[in-house]
């Protein structure tokens, strides 16, 4: 700008007339590389206004328009991340994205959000908010070992199916012990504590089909439960 040096940054406004935010941002005389989106677009044509502050020239190189989804997901090794810049709510069909895995909530440590990283598997469909994101680690329920098959692991459950209680007996394994109940939508309806070597569990819950999980220090172990 005209009584300033060339290094000193200039304001940039771009206004889209369908979609949302304002982008704003600053240039100098350093070449650099730019990514921008609009939230928000209503309809198939789009005009974009850039304003610069000052009145020397600026250039733009190999300026393109995409349109891009309301949501994205990237898969990694371990696990999904999930995205949705939007502002509206997007519902991610995970049975699609990724056949044969499953995918469970991280368990928040210190600071974090212990809600929404409660360690809960999830079901084949999540929904996120606006502009919110998630993090799930894959869950291979396939490689845990199944107490309903009556092998001798240290567990017992029953009655299954139940009706009103079941009963955890614990018969060879000193471990601390928690158990979770979920839904078939990956929903956490009951978890707690085995303090003894015998737990009762209240099943006051929907009939239907769930899945017990019992995890300690060494090994976690899971069962179907059928509700009467």
């Amino acid at each position: 700008m005209t009584g300033y040096a060339s290094e000193y940054a200039r304001f940039v406004s771009l206004k889209a007339s369908s979609g949302s935010p304002d982008q704003e941002f600053y240039i100098n005389t350093r070449t650099f590389n730019n990514q921008l989106s609009f939230r928000g677009i209503t309809c198939t044509t789009v005009n974009v206004t850039f304003e610069v502050e000052g009145n020397q020239t600026v250039v733009l190189l190999n300026l393109t328009a995409h349109a891009y989804p309301d949501a994205t997901y990237r898969l990694f090794d371990n696990g999904i991340v999930l995205a949705n810049p939007s502002d509206n709510s997007y519902e991610f069909d995970l049975s699609k994205i990724a056949p044969g895995v499953g995918f469970k909530r991280i368990k928040a440590t210190t600071q974090q959000d212990a809600t929404t990283n409660n360690g809960s598997i999830v079901g084949e469909k999540v929904t996120l908010g606006l502009r919110d994101g998630l993090y799930l680690e894959k869950y291979n329920v396939n490689a845990l070992k199944d107490i309903s098959t009556g092998n001798n692991i240290g567990f017992q459950l029953f009655p299954n199916p139940c009706i009103d209680y079941i009963t955890l007996q614990n018969t060879s394994n000193n471990e601390e012990t928690y158990y979770d109940i979920f839904d078939i939508s990956g929903k956490n309806i009951s978890s707690g504590f085995l303090n003894s070597d015998v737990a009762t569990i209240k099943t006051n819950f929907t009939k239907g089909m769930y899945l017990i999980l019992l995890k300690n220090n060494k090994q976690t172990f899971y069962s179907k439960l059928i509700k009467k």
